[in-house]
Protein backbone atom coordinates (compact mmCIF):
# COMPACT_ATOMS: atom_id res chain seq x y z
CA UNK A 1 0.00 0.00 0.00
CA UNK A 2 1.34 3.43 -0.96
CA UNK A 3 2.37 5.58 2.00
CA UNK A 4 0.76 8.97 2.42
CA UNK A 5 2.15 11.57 0.44
CA UNK A 6 3.45 15.08 1.19
CA UNK A 7 0.94 17.02 -0.87
CA UNK A 8 -1.88 15.33 1.05
CA UNK A 9 -0.98 16.55 4.46
CA UNK A 10 -0.50 20.00 3.17
CA UNK A 11 -3.97 19.67 1.68
CA UNK A 12 -4.74 18.20 5.31
CA UNK A 13 -3.35 21.48 6.66
CA UNK A 14 -4.92 23.49 4.10
CA UNK A 15 -8.44 22.61 5.14
CA UNK A 16 -7.62 22.74 8.63
CA UNK A 17 -6.45 26.62 8.09
CA UNK A 18 -9.75 26.99 5.66
CA UNK A 19 -12.25 26.17 8.12
CA UNK A 20 -10.74 28.51 10.56
CA UNK A 21 -9.79 25.69 13.18
CA UNK A 22 -8.43 27.13 16.24
CA UNK A 23 -5.34 25.89 18.52
CA UNK A 24 -7.74 24.74 20.91
CA UNK A 25 -10.26 22.85 18.68
CA UNK A 26 -7.36 20.90 17.12
CA UNK A 27 -5.67 20.49 20.43
CA UNK A 28 -9.15 19.01 21.63
CA UNK A 29 -9.25 16.98 18.84
CA UNK A 30 -6.12 15.70 18.93
CA UNK A 31 -6.70 14.57 22.64
CA UNK A 32 -9.98 13.22 21.72
CA UNK A 33 -8.51 10.06 20.18
CA UNK A 34 -10.62 10.53 17.38
CA UNK A 35 -8.22 11.57 14.87
CA UNK A 36 -6.17 8.28 15.53
CA UNK A 37 -9.28 6.21 14.74
CA UNK A 38 -9.89 8.35 11.58
CA UNK A 39 -6.52 7.03 9.75
CA UNK A 40 -7.51 3.43 10.38
CA UNK A 41 -10.76 3.52 9.08
CA UNK A 42 -11.33 1.91 6.11
CA UNK A 43 -13.29 4.17 3.77
CA UNK A 44 -13.57 1.79 1.14
CA UNK A 45 -16.24 -0.01 2.22
CA UNK A 46 -18.42 3.34 2.05
CA UNK A 47 -19.72 5.80 4.77
CA UNK A 48 -23.38 6.87 4.78
CA UNK A 49 -22.45 10.50 4.66
CA UNK A 50 -26.03 11.67 6.58
CA UNK A 51 -25.17 9.53 9.20
CA UNK A 52 -21.50 10.13 10.26
CA UNK A 53 -23.41 13.93 10.17
CA UNK A 54 -25.15 13.36 12.11
CA UNK A 55 -22.78 11.81 14.77
CA UNK A 56 -20.86 14.48 14.85
CA UNK A 57 -24.13 16.67 15.26
CA UNK A 58 -24.17 18.60 12.41
CA UNK A 59 -26.79 19.69 10.44
CA UNK A 60 -28.08 17.05 7.51
CA UNK A 61 -27.48 17.96 4.09
CA UNK A 62 -31.13 19.37 2.59
CA UNK A 63 -32.68 17.20 0.40
CA UNK A 64 -35.58 18.29 -2.53
CA UNK A 65 -37.82 16.21 -4.24
CA UNK A 66 -38.09 16.63 -8.05
CA UNK A 67 -39.80 15.19 -11.09
CA UNK A 68 -37.44 14.90 -14.69
CA UNK A 69 -39.78 14.70 -17.97
CA UNK A 70 -37.23 13.14 -20.47
CA UNK A 71 -39.89 14.15 -22.93
CA UNK A 72 -38.46 17.64 -22.54
CA UNK A 73 -35.91 19.29 -24.77
CA UNK A 74 -33.28 21.11 -22.85
CA UNK A 75 -35.07 24.15 -24.84
CA UNK A 76 -38.28 22.90 -22.97
CA UNK A 77 -36.31 22.68 -19.64
CA UNK A 78 -34.93 26.15 -19.92
CA UNK A 79 -38.35 27.40 -20.53
CA UNK A 80 -40.08 25.19 -17.54
CA UNK A 81 -37.91 26.55 -15.36
CA UNK A 82 -38.82 30.28 -15.95
CA UNK A 83 -35.45 31.69 -15.92
CA UNK A 84 -34.65 35.54 -15.56
CA UNK A 85 -32.19 34.98 -17.57
CA UNK A 86 -30.08 31.50 -19.11
CA UNK A 87 -27.00 31.36 -20.86
CA UNK A 88 -27.54 31.13 -24.69
CA UNK A 89 -25.33 27.74 -25.04
CA UNK A 90 -28.41 25.58 -23.64
CA UNK A 91 -29.42 24.15 -26.44
CA UNK A 92 -30.43 20.47 -27.93
CA UNK A 93 -26.95 20.74 -30.27
CA UNK A 94 -24.99 21.16 -27.10
CA UNK A 95 -26.63 18.72 -24.98
CA UNK A 96 -28.83 16.41 -27.26
CA UNK A 97 -29.86 13.37 -24.45
CA UNK A 98 -32.18 11.07 -25.24
CA UNK A 99 -36.04 12.54 -25.19
CA UNK A 100 -37.96 9.46 -23.85
CA UNK A 101 -41.81 9.75 -22.94
CA UNK A 102 -41.81 8.91 -19.19
CA UNK A 103 -41.38 11.14 -15.97
CA UNK A 104 -39.13 10.07 -13.48
CA UNK A 105 -39.16 11.33 -9.65
CA UNK A 106 -35.81 11.98 -8.14
CA UNK A 107 -33.95 13.07 -4.65
CA UNK A 108 -31.31 15.76 -5.21
CA UNK A 109 -28.67 16.45 -1.97
CA UNK A 110 -27.23 19.53 -2.15
CA UNK A 111 -23.87 19.19 -0.37
CA UNK A 112 -22.00 22.12 1.24
CA UNK A 113 -18.06 22.05 2.49
CA UNK A 114 -16.72 24.67 4.61
CA UNK A 115 -12.89 24.35 2.81
CA UNK A 116 -12.24 24.96 -1.10
CA UNK A 117 -12.51 21.59 -2.56
CA UNK A 118 -11.97 20.41 -6.34
CA UNK A 119 -14.55 19.12 -8.70
CA UNK A 120 -12.72 15.57 -8.64
CA UNK A 121 -12.75 15.62 -5.21
CA UNK A 122 -16.22 16.58 -4.57
CA UNK A 123 -17.22 13.67 -6.67
CA UNK A 124 -15.10 11.23 -5.13
CA UNK A 125 -15.61 11.95 -1.88
CA UNK A 126 -20.06 12.22 -2.24
CA UNK A 127 -19.90 8.48 -4.72
CA UNK A 128 -18.21 6.85 -1.64
CA UNK A 129 -21.50 8.16 0.14
CA UNK A 130 -23.22 6.49 -2.20
CA UNK A 131 -24.57 9.54 -4.32
CA UNK A 132 -23.91 10.77 -7.86
CA UNK A 133 -23.43 13.93 -9.44
CA UNK A 134 -26.44 15.66 -10.77
CA UNK A 135 -26.83 15.93 -14.42
CA UNK A 136 -28.24 18.51 -16.11
CA UNK A 137 -31.90 17.30 -16.71
CA UNK A 138 -31.51 17.05 -12.79
CA UNK A 139 -30.66 20.57 -12.17
CA UNK A 140 -33.01 21.85 -14.46
CA UNK A 141 -35.36 19.65 -12.78
CA UNK A 142 -34.63 21.18 -9.23
CA UNK A 143 -34.64 24.80 -10.63
CA UNK A 144 -38.27 24.28 -11.87
CA UNK A 145 -39.56 22.69 -8.55
CA UNK A 146 -37.45 24.83 -6.37
CA UNK A 147 -37.11 28.20 -7.90
CA UNK A 148 -36.43 29.98 -4.56
CA UNK A 149 -33.15 27.69 -3.68
CA UNK A 150 -30.88 29.76 -6.39
CA UNK A 151 -32.03 32.98 -4.53
CA UNK A 152 -30.03 31.38 -1.56
CA UNK A 153 -27.09 29.85 -2.86
CA UNK A 154 -25.04 29.33 -6.00
CA UNK A 155 -26.11 25.58 -7.74
CA UNK A 156 -23.66 23.72 -9.52
CA UNK A 157 -24.31 20.13 -11.24
CA UNK A 158 -20.75 18.16 -12.10
CA UNK A 159 -22.43 15.36 -14.03
CA UNK A 160 -22.33 17.48 -17.08
CA UNK A 161 -19.82 19.77 -18.40
CA UNK A 162 -19.56 21.80 -21.50
CA UNK A 163 -16.92 21.05 -23.99
CA UNK A 164 -15.38 24.11 -25.69
CA UNK A 165 -12.56 24.22 -28.92
CA UNK A 166 -9.77 24.64 -26.78
CA UNK A 167 -9.83 22.25 -24.20
CA UNK A 168 -11.88 23.80 -21.70
CA UNK A 169 -14.97 22.62 -20.18
CA UNK A 170 -17.59 24.37 -17.85
CA UNK A 171 -20.11 23.24 -15.64
CA UNK A 172 -23.58 24.11 -15.71
CA UNK A 173 -25.01 25.67 -12.61
CA UNK A 174 -27.66 27.88 -10.74
CA UNK A 175 -27.48 31.39 -9.57
CA UNK A 176 -28.55 34.77 -8.36
CA UNK A 177 -27.46 37.82 -10.11
CA UNK A 178 -29.57 40.97 -8.30
CA UNK A 179 -32.33 38.94 -7.51
CA UNK A 180 -32.51 37.51 -10.70
CA UNK A 181 -32.81 33.89 -11.17
CA UNK A 182 -30.04 32.29 -13.91
CA UNK A 183 -29.05 29.80 -15.61
CA UNK A 184 -24.96 29.58 -16.44
CA UNK A 185 -21.56 28.24 -15.98
CA UNK A 186 -18.54 28.43 -14.55
CA UNK A 187 -15.06 27.35 -15.83
CA UNK A 188 -13.80 23.70 -14.60
CA UNK A 189 -10.59 23.82 -12.62
CA UNK A 190 -11.06 26.28 -9.80
CA UNK A 191 -11.79 25.73 -6.57
CA UNK A 192 -14.97 25.44 -5.37
CA UNK A 193 -15.26 27.64 -2.11
CA UNK A 194 -18.06 27.16 0.77
CA UNK A 195 -20.82 29.39 -1.24
CA UNK A 196 -21.84 26.78 -3.84
CA UNK A 197 -24.03 23.78 -3.01
CA UNK A 198 -23.29 20.81 -5.11
CA UNK A 199 -26.09 18.72 -6.62
CA UNK A 200 -25.98 15.03 -5.94
CA UNK A 201 -28.45 12.10 -6.55
CA UNK A 202 -29.35 9.13 -4.42
CA UNK A 203 -28.69 5.62 -6.28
Amino acid sequence: MKRATLVQGIKLLTFIEQAGTSCEQLQDLLASGLFPELLHANFQKGIDGSEFRRVLGLKPWSTFSVTINFGHSVEDAVIAGKYDDSHEAFTTENFPWVREANKVNAEIVLAKFEVGMYSHEITRRLMSQGLRPAILQELLALGEFHPSLQLRFRIAALGTTLQKNGGSSFTPMLYNDSGQRCLGFLLNGCEWNSTYRFAFVRG
